[in-house]
């Protein structure tokens, strides 16, 4: 069960990453119940904590997804997915071909119109400051 997978994530998560488990938690995303997507978004996030140096083979699939995700109403899901991708810039920060390949999917363009909607107080829900800063 995704609980499951969660409490193993928090304990092994480079295990998990490696075993394919984080594009397995945000596939079909938009077919479950909010509850859901905010369990499978913490386990990603979970997986994405401390990520190994050979870890683009497993996290760029999951980036167009988790990009996407910055325009989502519910706020746990978006912080999730935020912390997700700050976690994983983080973890290519000395590699611009990496973080090359991050800004392709249009992540900073849409954490751009994320931050500044927060900054606005618009009506789509929004990250807490501590997100990034």
């Amino acid at each position: 069960s995704l609980q499951a997978l969660k409490k193993i994530s928090q304990e092994h998560p480079t295990a998990c990453l490696r075993a394919g488990a984080l594009m397995a938690v945000l596939s079909y995303l938009d077919f479950f119940p909010t509850g859901v997507q905010r369990v499978a978004l913490a386990t990603a996030a979970n997986m994405c904590k401390k990520l190994p140096s050979d870890a683009a083979d497993f996290v760029m699939e999951a980036v167009p997804l988790l990009t996407n995700l910055l325009q989502y109403p519910d706020a746990k899901v978006l912080e999730s997915a935020s912390i997700c991708l700050t976690r994983i810039a983080e973890a290519f920060a000395s590699s611009p071909e990496k973080l090359d390949e991050l800004c392709n999917h249009g992540l900073v363009a849409q954490t751009a119109a994320l931050i500044s909607s927060t900054n606005a107080g618009g009506g789509q829900a929004s990250l807490s400051t501590s997100t990034y800063t």
